[in-house]
């Protein structure tokens, strides 16, 4: 995962505060996720994966919500 796939998945996830949200989220600290959006630290391919397991919870999540309203309309 690089910088802007970084960027984008916590825009995604969490919106305009997406740094503080993503670390809480990763247990990790603010400016550990800030050393990896400047590049001054690499995104470790585990890290990369929890955020990929996030963006799936949250699309199962998102899913799950609109299979339930769109069967409530009937």
């Amino acid at each position: 995962m690089n910088i802007n796939q970084l960027e984008q998945a916590g825009r995604l996830l969490y919106g305009d505060q997406w740094q503080s949200n993503l670390a809480r989220s990763l247990s990790v600290d603010d400016r550990t996720v800030r050393r990896w959006a400047s590049g001054e630290s690499a995104i470790k391919q585990s890290i990369a994966n929890e955020v990929m397991q996030l963006l799936k919870n949250n699309q199962h999540q998102i899913n799950q919500f609109i299979n339930q309203t769109e069967s409530n309309k009937g």
